[in-house]
């Protein structure tokens, strides 16, 4: 395959070594932010909180979605290290569906409680009465269609 920017390189070229650097510290920031935080709100969303709400079921499935994509970052900086022609094995592919799915998965949980706020919004004598059991499922749909590829 030819060197350069291609549209079938995992990880492209886009502005040189600048670049590059910026990309690898804003990760590493990422990186020493997010575990910790990620993991403090699961700790807090699985073991000190009491009641299971709708609100809890998204927030805590968000939270471990979120805490998924960035366990694919180190990966993202280890193929960042990498030469431009060992960009393209069988591992990028992996760690850059598993960076893309766990993306899409946290886009997917914010819409789900976009949309059941809204509902509780819109609907406010249907949102007091018991917990709907449709509604939390959906995390549970989010994950299936998530990684339904897989």
């Amino acid at each position: 395959m030819a060197s350069g920017n291609s549209s079938h390189d995992c990880i492209a070229d886009p502005g040189g070594r600048v670049l590059s650097q910026v990309t690898r510290v804003s990760i590493c920031f990422i990186l020493a932010l997010g575990l910790p935080l990620n993991g403090l709100g699961l700790w807090v969303f699985c073991c000190r909180l009491r009641r299971w709400t709708e609100t809890r079921v998204y927030m805590a499935n968000l939270v471990v979605a979120d805490f998924l994509l960035l366990l694919s970052l180190p990966g993202v900086l280890h193929m960042l290290g990498q030469g431009q022609g060992d960009q393209e094995g069988p591992l990028c592919r992996v760690l850059q569906s598993f960076y893309y799915v766990n993306t899409y998965m946290s886009m997917c949980l914010i819409t789900a409680i976009a949309v059941d706020h809204y509902t509780a919004l819109s609907f406010p004598l249907r949102a007091r009465a018991p917990a709907r059991p449709p509604s939390p499922a959906w995390p549970s749909g989010c994950w299936s269609l998530g990684l339904w590829p897989w």
